[in-house]
């Protein structure tokens, strides 16, 4: 009987530890698979694979967003009205022959004068616009105002005249004519472009006949390009005018008139004999 009971027990011992051996296995998945068995198939997902094709913005706004792409350089900035200047490529460079070009605050000589170039040579143009005259004018590229293109290109006299800058003052080298006894003179600076003979400043006088030379103020008989000539005029009135007589290179007697513009304040050359 004991044997019997020792049996027994030793069976039941046996079933409880199939039994939880058992209830330790897997259940399987819906789709087929075990738990274990989809950690695996994430793992081995290629990473060079499009993936999600939304970005993740981690809490990043759509402003973020928006700075991120102003970060990127727009090279197509300018507007149909943007009119200030024209594209880089559509600039060019011209020669002014003359120190003394005039420079106006904008493309007119309705506008402020503003001064002269100082220097001849090379100038970048970056705007052109032609005024109710006709004249075409180029923007300079330094901003500091605009040029008369027509004039500059239909410029053939071997002399100029224009206000006088600090630059030629401060150099001293040049030939003085100066007034006595005038307190209110204008400095002129006529220069020559080639060697000219009998150079004449004689004032014109107004009369019911018209303009008059009156008596030689001024008289020197070479101005060549390297010194050029100061001269203290008056300009009493809005008829006031000067006509300067010189011998060109190739022996033709010229003359040319100056005087103050009453549109603008400068100073103004025109052809004319008296």
């Amino acid at each position: 009987m004991r044997k019997i009971i020792a049996f027994l027990l030793v069976l039941i011992t046996v079933f409880s530890l199939v039994g939880c051996q058992k209830s330790g296995e897997e259940t399987p998945a819906a789709d087929g698979t075990t738990a274990q068995g989809t950690q695996n198939t994430e793992k081995e997902e290629p990473t060079g694979g499009e993936t999600d094709k939304t970005p993740e913005t981690d809490g990043a706004t759509s402003d973020n967003a928006e700075e991120e792409y102003d970060a990127v350089p727009d090279e197509d900035t300018e507007t149909e009205d943007d009119t200030s200047s024209l594209p880089v490529d559509s600039s060019y460079t011209e020669k002014i022959t003359r120190p003394d070009q005039q420079i106006f605050g904008g493309p007119s000589y309705d506008y402020n004068y503003v001064g002269v170039v100082s220097e001849a040579g090379v100038y970048t143009i970056v705007e052109e616009a032609t005024d109710d005259e006709g004249n075409l004018w180029g923007k300079l590229k330094s901003g500091v105002g605009w040029v008369d293109l027509t004039e500059i290109r239909s410029f053939d006299w071997p002399i100029s005249a224009g206000f006088a800058d600090e630059k030629l003052l401060e150099s001293g080298n040049y030939h003085h004519y100066t007034v006595e006894n005038q307190d209110y003179i204008t400095q002129v600076a006529i220069r020559a472009y080639e060697e000219l003979s009998y150079v004449t400043i004689y004032p014109m006088e107004f009369t019911d006949d018209g303009f008059v030379a009156g008596e030689a103020v001024f008289y020197i008989e070479k101005l060549t390009p390297d010194k050029p000539l100061v001269a203290d005029l008056t300009f009493p009135g809005d008829m006031s005018m000067y006509t300067i007589e010189f011998t060109t290179a190739k022996g033709a007697d010229t003359y040319i008139r100056i005087y103050i513009s009453g549109r603008n304040g400068t100073l103004v050359m025109d052809d004319g004999e008296f």
